[in-house]
């Protein structure tokens, strides 16, 4: 293999079942392009479209499918009664942030003493150590630990705990690894003996239902007759947020959870997420997944990335928006610092491929230097992976201790690849598309080694990776009003597998063409010609081309379509994300 330059997509198109199409438009009384878009998303029967487009909590499986739940609750009531101290010990990403704030919220709903831990990413590294049981937990007399999104693979944490008197809780969603931690009980949809069918759920979702299973609980033993009980629907914010940022797939119950978070901070944002939406000039009546994932989500995991994830949890906790707003504003500084940092990464990291082409030879990218911010390399591993399509490990060195994060592309599991590298890993853990290591800088050239040989042997018979830009119609302009966005959106929240429509149209003209500041965006006017009537929609491109030639003909473009509304006015925008001339 040699090298080349980042490759462009290869278009490919949906071909959903027509005969499918036909009998939803005929049952829903749905448009053929919304039925199209249905099925090629695996919902092809009228009640599962009925369900997908009317989401409602009665849709959600109950917190008793999750195996560990019945101990895991019998422990919390008990601790409510007695008064105990509980410590909610999280993550410092978005999941984990608004996972311990569910539970610290609904615990003190209870009048439970409550503590929150997140670790320094950093200093502590992820998830629960045995020296947060003898610094934090031991000094602050706590008698029960529970762990929200961490703590599956903390064994000596838990062995820890253990010898010191202190029940853990486990409440996660990575993969479990051969030996369970022996905690009093353990909720992960992904650990061996649940079959719940909830393996999807993010680290905010099992907290969720966590604190469905205690309020219920409570409800039989007839708690809530002295003192209000809380409506959960008002955590689903939390939840939304959790869910969204950490990427999982808003199907099912995700989807669902997603749907009422986005509700409620529509109409009743907390103070905390009304300042984040204002930093990030977002409205509560434009809120979507969109802007959670690409505007306030970024601002929340900041903080958790290169300084400490407390700054994001005290603004949810925000109890008014003059003590929220401030913090917002610092969020944004500190995400700026993060954006610099991460480009100044990336652009080091391309520079150095593009200098040694034979680094391209290899079926995954695994690189290590002493200058490099641990926090900021997730994100350059995603935008190296989009740009080569092949694995990538990132590692920042210091001193002798080094940690890392990877991506991976669909076919290649990270979890197993690292799994197969273990001798020569001090940890590691994560997803099959992401996940995070520790070694020793030693044991760098032999981690690396071993890694190349496990994707090897993952790879071995697939064709040659490309990146694939999925088309779900082709149509003409003719079609695309209001009307029909508005009927698309019903689909909505998007995200991971269930992506917002990608559309193609052919032969397309642009008649102007203007810059959005600098960076190869644009604003521009296009046309198409059909069945001899002229219609034309306005476009914008971010990071598109340089320049644009004098009237330029497109042999094809794909976009998303959406409904730009500026100053009260609405009117159709295509968002165009790929084209060919």
């Amino acid at each position: 293999m040699i090298y080349t330059p980042p490759m462009k997509p290869a278009w490919i198109h949906h071909a959903p079942n027509p005969d499918r199409i036909r009998d939803l438009c005929l049952h829903m009384g749905c448009s053929p392009l919304l039925a199209g878009l249905l099925v090629s998303r695996g919902v092809e029967t009228p009640d599962a479209a009925n369900a997908w487009l009317h989401p409602c909590f009665a849709q959600l499986r109950s917190p008793d499918a999750l195996y560990g739940m019945d101990a895991a609750v019998d422990r919390v009531v008990a601790a409510i009664h007695k008064n105990e101290t509980i410590m909610i010990f999280g993550d410092y990403d978005v999941d984990g942030v608004t996972a311990t704030l569910i539970v610290k919220e609904f615990l003190e709903h209870t009048g439970t003493p409550v503590i929150p831990l997140i670790p320094h990413r950093v200093e502590d590294g992820y998830s629960i150590k045995p020296h947060h049981i003898t610094r934090n937990a031991m000094d602050a007399g706590v008698s029960l630990i529970i762990t929200v999104d961490c703590g599956i693979g903390s064994n000596a944490a838990v062995d820890a705990a253990n010898a010191a008197g202190i029940d853990m809780i486990i409440t996660d969603h990575h993969e479990a690894g051969d030996t369970l931690p022996n905690a009093i009980a353990i909720i992960d949809p992904k650990q061996p003996d649940c079959n719940s069918g909830l393996r999807n759920l993010a680290g905010a979702g099992v907290a969720f239902y966590l604190i469905i299973a205690v309020r219920a609980r409570l409800r039989t033993e007839g708690f809530w007759r002295t003192r209000k009980e809380p409506n959960l629907k008002s955590f689903c914010d939390l939840v939304a947020l959790g869910t969204i940022a950490d990427i999982v797939p808003l199907t099912g119950e995700n989807r669902i959870l997603a749907w009422a978070g986005l509700e409620v901070m529509r109409t009743r944002p907390r103070p905390g997420i009304l300042s984040l939406m204002a930093a990030s000039k977002v409205t509560p009546a434009s809120i979507d997944s969109e802007a959670v994932s690409f505007r306030m989500a970024p601002r929340l995991n900041a903080p958790g990335r290169i300084e400490r994830a407390d700054v994001s949890l005290a603004l949810l906790s925000a109890a008014s928006v003059a003590e929220a707003a401030p913090i917002a504003d610092e969020l944004t500084r500190i995400n700026t610092l993060r954006q610099q940092m991460e480009r100044e990464t990336t652009r080091s990291i391309i520079d150095h491929i593009n200098a040694n082409p034979e680094l391209m030879e290899a079926p995954c990218l695994v690189m290590a230097d002493d200058s490099w911010h641990p926090g900021i390399l997730g994100i350059s591993a995603s935008r190296l992976v989009n740009r080569y399509h092949k694995p990538v490990i990132l590692i920042a060195v210091k001193n002798a201790a080094c940690q890392g994060s990877g991506r991976s592309i669909p076919g290649v599991d990270l979890v197993a690849c690292l799994s197969a590298c273990s001798d020569h890993l001090t940890g590691f853990g994560g997803h099959a598309m992401a996940a995070g290591v520790r070694l020793d800088a030693r044991d760098l050239p032999a981690f690396n080694q071993r890694f190349r040989s496990a994707v090897d042997a993952q790879t071995a018979g697939m064709t040659a990776a490309v990146s694939e830009l999925s088309i779900d119609a082709v149509i003409t302009f003719d079609r695309i009003t209001e009307a029909s966005i508005r009927e698309i959106s019903r689909m909505a929240p998007f995200g991971e597998a269930n992506p917002e429509p990608v559309f193609q149209s052919d032969h397309i003209h642009v008649i102007h063409a203007a810059p959005l500041g600098t960076g190869g965006h644009w604003r521009l006017m296009l046309e198409q010609t059909v069945s001899g009537r002229s219609y034309k929609i306005e476009a914008v491109w971010f990071n598109g081309p340089q320049q644009f030639p004098a009237r330029v003909v497109f042999e094809k473009i794909a976009y998303h379509m959406r409904i730009n509304d500026w100053n009260g006015r609405q009117r159709v925008r295509l968002s165009i994300l790929a084209a060919v001339s």
